[in-house]
């Protein structure tokens, strides 16, 4: 069925897997919000102040903080960045929004109570972890952190652990939840890491970074696009 003339092999199911709002809406918050435009300033600001507000009422208090799940924790890792990224902004304008600010905190309280004891996160909270979920958390976490949130202090350390036990030592090469490498996967990996900290330089690792710029991007996986494209861009 259109738009993808038939292109997606495993058409999603609405009774078998969540679509949350919350993750569309982070999505399209994210490109306002990169493109420039914030809830302060531009000719956007009456639709990032709103994608927000919908945030925000979207979050529902748990034990450990906000919950923006919406069905998955695809939802709340996106939204959480998104929610971030503005407040982020915000402080960097001079203009902190308080309110903003205590939604990321509680936002990123309840990703790091959701990881799984080997570092990873999942559809659920508390599941073993695969690469790609754990990757919208990390940045989530990521974009918090340079707001001023604060996190526990093994959060990442333990999302690093668990990045890297999906490849082969020193491999740089990906999988989704064993080191069988793939070629989207391995993109959110190296992206994953270079946020992480991982220094572009590593022999190793910017070899990786060569194969991902050989490889080119892939006409039916804007996934692979996505990761790709913020791997080389952090690695400059």
């Amino acid at each position: 069925q259109a738009p993808c003339n038939g292109q997606c092999r495993n058409p999603p199911n609405a009774e078998s897997f969540p679509r949350p709002a919350t993750a569309a809406t982070g999505l399209a918050l994210l490109a306002f919000l990169g493109a420039g435009y914030s809830q302060h300033e531009g000719k956007y600001q009456d639709q990032v102040r709103r994608g927000l507000y919908f945030l925000r009422d979207e979050a529902r208090p748990a034990g450990s903080g906000f919950d923006l799940q919406g069905g998955s924790m695809y939802g709340h890792g996106i939204a959480t960045m998104a929610i971030g990224e503005a407040m982020a902004m915000s402080r960097y304008r001079s203009t902190g929004d308080n309110e903003l600010f205590s939604l990321t905190q509680g936002c990123a309280n309840f990703t790091a109570a959701a990881q799984h004891r080997q570092g990873g996160w999942r559809y659920t909270p508390g599941s073993p972890g695969d690469m790609t979920v754990t990757a919208w958390q990390v940045l989530s976490l990521i974009s918090a952190r340079h707001g001023g949130v604060v996190l526990p202090t093994s959060t990442l350390s333990r999302a690093e652990s668990f990045v890297r036990s999906l490849s082969k030592p020193s491999a740089y090469a990906f999988g989704y939840q064993t080191v069988a490498p793939e070629p989207t996967t391995t993109a959110v990996g190296l992206c994953t890491l270079l946020c992480l900290g991982q220094s572009p330089e590593e022999e190793s690792f910017a070899k990786a970074l060569d194969r991902l710029v050989k490889n080119g991007p892939k006409p039916n996986d804007v996934y692979h696009n996505y990761y790709a494209t913020l791997a080389l861009h952090h690695a400059r």
